[in-house]
């Protein structure tokens, strides 16, 4: 082979190293791309997250968790955090989730008891993500936290005040008039009317007699008159 066609297969491969390389580039700047998004969404997101190691320790905390928690991501980073936010009483139900999320075979959801920086015990929803590398071999666990404990307290309140034996009955005013807002079980026994029935309605068409009509309506004007007052001009 003569020298210029050594230099000729010279400079074909390094223009094929050159594309190579820029091409790696490209992929490097659109991975680069892909973080720096992600990477916001999550600082951003009013979800906590949190990633595992395989040893439980903390790789990373956003300011989501922060605010759920109460640990900065300084004080939750490293190996003692997951002992700190589980209570002892919950290791019963979020140990199987976390064998499931490493043996790869579930534990993507949970509701489990959580403990503040504070010790005040709240209650978490967790939707977990075994994280894999190329191979598909697990190297840790990111997870997705929201803080449940006032929807809870709610739902228990509102299962309790249906079921409870006395008759609860709320009003909601307005200009209109008095409209009934809620009517437990109780109140169903003991009036006689389903709450489809009465829901949204004027509670004088089912709780004032024929007789009392006039007195209980002045009454009920004066109460809305007292919560929303007329405007006046002289």
């Amino acid at each position: 082979m003569g020298t210029s066609s050594r230099e000729q297969a010279l400079r074909e491969r390094i223009h094929r190293l050159e594309e190579e390389l820029e091409q790696i580039r490209r992929e490097r700047g659109a991975t680069a791309e892909l973080e720096r998004k992600f990477r916001t969404h999550i600082e951003n997101t009013p979800v906590g997250y949190i990633e595992w190691g395989l040893d439980q320790s903390v790789i990373d905390w956003n300011p989501a968790a922060e605010k759920i928690f109460g640990f900065s991501k300084e004080e939750a980073l490293g190996p003692k955090t997951f002992e700190l936010i589980v209570p002892p009483k919950a290791l019963d139900q979020v140990m199987p989730k976390w064998e499931a999320l490493l043996s790869l075979e579930g534990g993507t959801h949970g509701v489990n008891a959580n403990l503040t920086k504070d010790k005040g015990e709240i209650i978490c929803e967790w939707f977990n993500t075994s994280l894999l590398d190329e191979e598909g071999r697990i190297q840790g666990i990111a997870s997705l936290v929201t803080d449940i404990t006032e929807k809870m307290d709610s739902e228990v309140l509102s299962a309790s005040l249906s079921n409870t034996p006395l008759a609860l009955l709320v009003w909601e005013a307005d200009h209109a008039g008095i409209r009934i807002r809620r009517w437990n079980r109780a109140a169903e026994e003991m009036f006689g009317w389903p709450a489809e029935e009465v829901i949204g309605k004027s509670f004088m068409d089912f709780l004032a007699a024929e007789s009392d009509r006039q007195g209980v309506g002045e009454t009920a004007d004066a109460l809305i008159a007292g919560m929303f007052p007329r405007n006046h001009t002289n």
